[in-house]
């Protein structure tokens, strides 16, 4: 499979499975007020995106302290289903919040999550800045060989 990334395009060799990450953040060094995420995981066979959000959302539970899961709906990237989880949880540096967009685009075997976290609650610029970044999620078809 060919596989493709802002930088490159490669031959993927067979049985590798794509779990890259792409980190965003305002500074280079230590924690920042408000950073995005974004993440592949494969997808087990048969697994769907509804299944993969409830097991996350289960293990969350399981290894986040004082984990509460504010808000669950579905929602759309670029047209296709996606589910939308807004969640925080008790760290070291204090109560963190997050957002997060995940969606199976198709023919791809993989969930893409995109996460926005910030310290407490989201203020109206981070909100605006997570909710302008998945608006302008323009999907692409992947590379055939």
């Amino acid at each position: 499979m060919t596989y493709q990334t802002n930088e490159l395009t490669f031959e993927l060799p067979r049985g590798l499975k794509d779990k890259s990450m792409n980190i965003f953040t305002l500074h280079d060094d230590g924690p920042s007020e408000f950073s995005m995420v974004i993440s592949r995981v494969p997808l087990h066979e048969g697994q769907t995106l509804a299944d993969y959000t409830a097991l996350q959302v289960q293990e969350m539970q399981k290894k986040m302290p004082a984990f509460s899961l504010l808000r669950q709906s579905q929602t759309q990237v670029d047209g296709e289903p996606a589910a939308f989880l807004e969640f925080a949880w008790r760290a070291e540096a204090g109560i963190m919040h997050q957002r997060q967009v995940s969606f199976a685009p198709k023919e791809r075997g993989l969930v893409v999550m995109i996460t926005g976290t910030c310290q407490n609650r989201f203020s109206p610029e981070w909100e605006q800045a997570f909710e302008s970044a998945i608006n302008s999620i323009k999907l692409q078809e992947p590379v055939r060989v």
